[in-house]
């Protein structure tokens, strides 16, 4: 089962990113390597949201969105995840989204709302099918040592995202306060707050005939993933490094049994 979460959340993935891919491999036109004057090679800025700090009105800004989404009741589902408990996570991040568009700069918002896509992604990218005793993948579980040379390094910048500070780390209060004392686990939650991020992100589009509309895009969830505890110093090394595409390969490849097209949307 594990598995099939896994490829559903990878599809989910390419369609949410794909675009254009002309090359089988990244970086083919300088020999497979990262070029050196990539913004990559240096250090991730650990951006979050510092325009709250100190910012009195911007913190209780946020905190009473938080604290109005939480108290909105949960649709009684028999202890089940419901579309009802989806649409309510949906709207959620939209409330948060719209508030944090007030109070923060439009690069910490970027970083924040891209940060919880990472946050899912790299929930996933640790999968490995060959591993037949610890395969990983869609489980809630991150290794959180971050810090330069740790064995979380791979993941500085999350920690932004997914902290117990309720002023700066509004995502986790939203799920420690309404969904994680309600039994849904922080995997499941993870992808639809990635979901929630792509379609308030994408917009409504015409085809080039303008005969056709298609909404935001609005993307497929299946819920049931098991969260998992102790992956440090497991899960960040399965991640792919920015060496070259001998990375890709063992990440993409030959771990979660992907091909090329895939490994290169994913990584957009």
């Amino acid at each position: 089962n594990q598995t099939k979460f896994k490829m559903k959340f990878s599809h989910w993935a390419y369609l949410a990113i794909s675009a254009g891919i002309t090359s089988a491999c990244p970086f083919a036109n300088s020999g497979g390597e990262m070029p050196q004057n990539h913004p990559e090679i240096e250090p991730r800025r650990r951006l979050g949201l510092r325009s709250l700090r100190g910012n009195l009105a911007g913190q209780e800004k946020v905190a009473s969105t938080v604290r109005e989404r939480v108290e909105r009741s949960l649709q009684d589902g028999g202890g089940c995840f419901t579309k009802t408990t989806y649409e309510e996570i949906i709207e959620d991040i939209r409330e948060i989204f719209n508030t944090l568009s007030d109070v923060v700069t439009d690069r910490e918002r970027g970083h924040f709302f891209g940060g919880i896509v990472r946050l899912a992604a790299h929930d996933f990218m640790d999968y490995d099918k060959n591993d037949r005793d610890f395969p990983q993948g869609p489980d809630g579980c991150i290794d959180w040592n971050t810090g330069a040379g740790e064995t979380g390094a791979d993941n500085a910048g999350l920690e932004t995202i997914w902290c117990d500070d309720p002023l700066l780390c509004p995502l986790k209060t939203l799920y420690d306060s309404k969904y994680g004392n309600n039994g849904f686990g922080r995997a499941d939650f993870w992808v639809v707050a990635a979901n929630a991020v792509i379609k308030l992100s994408s917009v409504e589009w015409t085809d080039t005939e303008g005969e056709n509309t298609y909404p935001n895009l609005d993307l497929p969830f299946r819920y049931g993933r098991v969260d998992f505890d102790g992956c440090e110093g497991i899960s960040a090394s399965r991640l792919p490094g920015a060496q070259g595409c001998d990375q890709v390969e063992k990440t993409f490849i030959t771990q979660m049994d992907l091909d090329w097209t895939d490994a290169v949307a994913l990584l957009g």
